[in-house]
């Protein structure tokens, strides 16, 4: 059994914290979430249905261009230029050093296929 503290307040304001988590418990048993993937619950990864139907279709053909970022052994790293406000389509990419070479930019050109 646990001990009171010497300060009274203290033992309210813990009193009242475990009162109010236990009434959260209450209203979520009562209703329950949905079945869905939540991240940290599981080491599973989430639908890969519930996915596409967020994902819009894109049929577009896109330029991206990157820049250098840092080299590796045998690797260089690129990082993609974005406009400010935008979401990277890649983010990083390794290109090998034999092929990129000494170049400090480059361009990829991407085009979604359908299934």
């Amino acid at each position: 059994m646990r001990t009171p503290h010497e300060c009274p307040e203290y033992d309210e304001v813990i009193a009242d914290e475990i009162a109010a988590r236990r009434a959260c418990r209450r209203i979520e048993s009562q209703f329950p979430r949905p079945n869905r993937w939540r991240p940290g619950r599981s080491h599973h990864h989430p639908p890969a249905l519930e996915l596409e139907r967020h994902m819009p279709e894109n049929t577009i053909t896109t330029t991206l261009s990157f820049k250098r970022l840092r080299e590796t052994k045998n690797t260089v790293r690129f990082e993609e230029d974005t406009p400010p406000g935008k979401p990277p389509v890649i983010g990083t990419i390794y290109i090998q050093k034999w092929f990129i070479g000494d170049a400090e930019a480059m361009t990829v050109t991407i085009s979604p296929e359908a299934k």
